[in-house]
C-alpha cells in the first residue's frame, strides 16, 4: 500500500513537470524559436539525465542497427512534433491547447490495433470521449475565444509526431535506457540548425498577455524547462517501477488540466463552461484510454 502511495505521489509530480515544461516552453517560443526553446531544454535534461544513470551504474550501451534507426528517428519525431506544439501554446489559449493535446494517446494505440491485438472497451470509450471533449473545446459560447484552424492543425500534427515516437522509444528501450537517450538526444543538433532556419513567432507583447523575459532569464528558463522534463522522466520510471504501470501513466496524464489552471493564473486566460467541460471530458477519455 505505501509502494502504491509512493507510486502515485511520484506520478502527480510527472504530471506537475510536464505541464510545468511544456507551460514554460509556450512562454518563451512567443520570443524565440520553438526548436532553440528544445535544444537548450534538451541538452540540459541530457546532462542530468545521464549523471543520474552513471550514478545508478546503467550507462550501458548497446548499438543494434534497429535500435540506432528506432532512437534517431523519435529523436527527430520528437523534435518537430514538440516544436509545433509549443507554438501552438504560444499562439492559443494554453487550457484549449492543452486539451488538444490529449490527442497524443491515439497513435499508440492504433499500433495495437494494427499488430492484431483488440482494443478493450475503455480504450475504445477513451477515445470517443476525447474526440466529444476536442468538440466541446471547439464551441465558444459565454466569452471562451474561438479557437484557429492554424492551431488545431499545430496540435493535431505535434502530438500525432509524438505519439508515434513515443512508440519507437519503447522499441528502442529494449536496449536500455541509457541507449534510447543517446540517440533521442542526437537530434538536438538539428534543433539547433532548425532553430537558425525557423525564428520565433516574436508576438507583439499586446497580442498575448503575460510575463516577459531578459535574454538571461529566457536562457535560466530554457534550463528549468530541462530540468523539469528530466524529473517528469525519472519521477516517471520510478513510478511505474513501484506501482501499477496503468493507474502510474493515467495520473501522470493529468497534465492538461494543470496546463489550464496555469494559464488562468499566470495568463488570465478564460474559457467558458462548455470549453471547461470539452477539457475535462478529452482528459479523462486521455486517461480512460491509457486504463484500458
Amino acid at each position: 500500500m505505501m509502494a502504491m502511495g509512493a507510486a502515485s505521489a511520484l506520478a502527480l509530480l510527472t504530471c506537475l513537470m510536464v505541464a510545468g515544461a511544456d507551460f514554460a516552453a509556450g512562454l518563451l517560443t512567443r520570443r524565440y524559436s520553438p526548436f532553440l526553446v528544445l535544444g537548450v531544454a534538451t541538452v540540459v535534461a541530457g546532462i542530468a539525465e545521464s549523471i543520474f544513470l552513471l550514478q545508478r551504474d546503467e550507462m550501458a550501451f548497446e548499438m543494434g542497427m534497429s535500435v540506432v534507426l528506432y532512437g534517431l528517428a523519435a529523436g527527430v519525431l520528437v523534435l518537430i512534433g514538440q516544436g509545433m506544439y509549443f507554438l501552438a501554446l504560444a499562439r492559443g489559449e494554453v487550457g484549449i491547447v492543452g486539451g488538444l493535446g490529449t490527442l497524443v494517446v491515439i497513435p499508440p494505440l492504433i499500433v495495437v490495433w494494427l499488430t492484431g491485438e483488440a482494443l478493450a472497451i475503455r480504450q475504445l470509450a477513451g477515445v470517443g470521449a476525447i474526440f466529444v471533449g476536442i468538440l466541446l473545446l471547439g464551441r465558444t459560447p459565454g466569452g471562451g475565444r474561438p479557437i484557429s484552424r492554424g492551431i488545431v492543425g499545430l496540435v493535431v500534427c505535434g502530438t500525432m509526431l509524438v505519439g508515434v515516437a513515443e512508440v519507437l522509444i519503447d522499441r528502442a528501450s529494449e536496449a536500455g535506457p541509457a541507449t534510447t537517450i543517446l540517440f533521442v538526444y542526437a537530434a538536438v543538433p538539428l534543433a539547433f540548425v532548425m532553430a537558425r532556419v525557423f525564428a520565433g513567432p516574436r508576438l507583439p507583447d499586446g497580442d498575448r498577455p503575460g510575463p516577459t523575459f531578459s535574454r538571461t532569464g529566457a536562457l535560466v528558463l530554457m534550463g528549468a524547462t530541462g530540468l523539469m522534463l528530466f524529473v517528469a522522466n525519472t519521477s516517471f520510471a520510478l513510478a511505474t517501477s513501484m506501482g501499477n504501470v496503468a493507474l502510474v501513466a493515467a495520473l501522470a496524464a493529468l497534465d492538461p488540466l494543470v496546463i489550464a489552471l496555469l494559464g488562468r493564473i499566470v495568463l488570465r486566460e478564460r474559457m467558458s463552461r462548455v470549453q471547461t467541460s470539452g477539457l475535462v471530458i478529452a482528459t479523462f477519455g486521455g486517461v480512460l484510454a491509457i486504463l484500458g
